[in-house]
């Protein structure tokens, strides 16, 4: 019996436009250069087989017309191949430089908020919308601690009278409303 999740599902969306569409793009114009390349390489073997099979005197020890393309279409599909990898071996490098960009920033507010530190002191680039929003939790952290901060110092006199007790307990709880 398993258990199902309920409405609460969590989306995960891997997506990052600002590299995606680059790298399409550089796939796209790859392609389109492959596929001109691989056209011209067959025209110049198609060429060479007709020249070959025009001037040929004898038809005993004529070559395949047919091997031979089928050779040579082999020879232009292996390089389009090995293209396409290398291709996929770049895209992945660069897939991986740009989130371990955006993990080191997210590591580093990360660290600063385990050591209790939401100030401003590292500049994190905001070029992505994880950092984004870490750096709206960050300020929205620091801006609750403070106010903390500030119903702490409050309560620094001692409450004598009845008046000053009962405000005393809704700061008392206000703050233990504001800790998660």
């Amino acid at each position: 019996m398993s258990a199902r999740p309920g409405n609460n599902h969590r989306r995960i969306h891997y997506l990052d436009l600002s590299i995606q569409k680059w790298l399409l793009v550089a796939l796209v114009a790859m392609e389109v250069a492959l596929t001109v390349i691989a056209m011209w390489m067959l025209y110049k073997a198609l060429g060479e087989a007709i020249d070959q099979d025009l001037y040929r005197i004898h038809l005993a020890d004529k070559l395949s017309v047919f091997g031979y393309l089928l050779r040579e279409g082999m020879k232009v599909l292996g390089v389009v191949l090995l293209v396409n990898m290398a291709a996929l071996v770049l895209a992945d490098r660069i897939w991986a430089y740009g989130v371990n960009c955006i993990l080191r920033s997210l590591t580093t507010l990360i660290d600063a908020a385990l050591q209790l530190d939401f100030s401003e002191k590292a500049h994190i680039p905001c070029n992505h919308a994880v950092l984004v929003q870490a750096l709206a939790w960050r300020n929205a952290e620091f801006f609750r601690i403070e106010g903390i901060r500030h119903d702490i110092r409050t309560l620094a006199d001692l409450p004598t009278t009845s008046k000053e007790r009962e405000e005393v307990a809704n700061r008392l709880k206000k703050i233990l409303d504001a800790l998660p």
